[in-house]
């Protein structure tokens, strides 16, 4: 296991590369270092620290094993394409601009993003007091399927519903497993309605099934 030490100042902290999760990045990470530069506080996005890189790029850098928002302790790479390469170290809860710390939702849903279980709503929100979809439960529940390691290859014909072909396509995958899992069965067999709002009736009954 290599570690990495990282001085702040007067404070020094010790972390460990995930070598197995992410081989790529941390080889080529382990080739830039030593890295010593400026920390500028995500103000906008939590409780964290970045380091601008600017439009450097290393060559076979991408995308691995890759979240959005690292949990506290943990250190990620922006390999760079939207925005410059940079570097984001978190030191409690790195999410989104609509969530603010201390909210009784905010630990959770830092971990649900840390997890890649929540995505957001775009634009770095995650709206936290909008209504949740059919086809956006379907998601959700199919990531925390795969976070625990179930087996999620089963698929339904969606085409077998009259409105299986408004299920969006980043939804697809997550409402043919949820389906052909019994989780969702529709309305009287014929509609899936994904884009209709989940109650707390539905939502119940929906964990139920999942949880059996």
């Amino acid at each position: 296991m290599t570690k990495v030490m990282l001085t702040c100042g007067d404070y020094q902290f010790f972390a460990r590369l995930e070598e197995e999760k992410a081989p790529r990045t941390c080889a080529i990470f382990k080739k830039m270092l030593p890295i010593e530069d400026r920390l500028i506080h995500v103000r906008w996005s939590g409780e964290g620290m970045w380091i601008p890189m600017g439009d450097t790029r290393w060559e076979g850098l991408d995308f691995e094993n890759h979240t959005s928002y690292p949990s506290k302790g943990e250190l990620l790479i922006y390999p760079g394409g939207i925005s410059e390469m940079e570097m984001i170290l978190a030191y409690g809860g790195v999410s989104f601009a609509d969530v603010p710390g201390g909210k009784y939702y905010s630990a959770a849903v830092s971990w649900a993003a840390g997890e890649g279980i929540v995505t957001g709503s775009g634009s770095g929100n995650f709206n936290p007091t909008g209504k949740l979809t059919r086809e956006q439960l379907a998601v959700v529940l199919y990531r925390y399927a795969q976070y625990e390691g179930r087996d999620v290859s089963r698929r339904a014909d969606l085409g077998a519903y009259k409105d299986g072909a408004k299920v969006s396509s980043w939804a697809k995958d997550a409402m043919s497993w949820a389906v052909a899992e019994g989780l969702i069965t529709g309305s009287n067999q014929k509609n899936l309605t994904p884009g209709g709002s989940t109650n707390r009736a539905q939502l119940a009954a929906i964990l139920m099934r999942y949880c059996a």
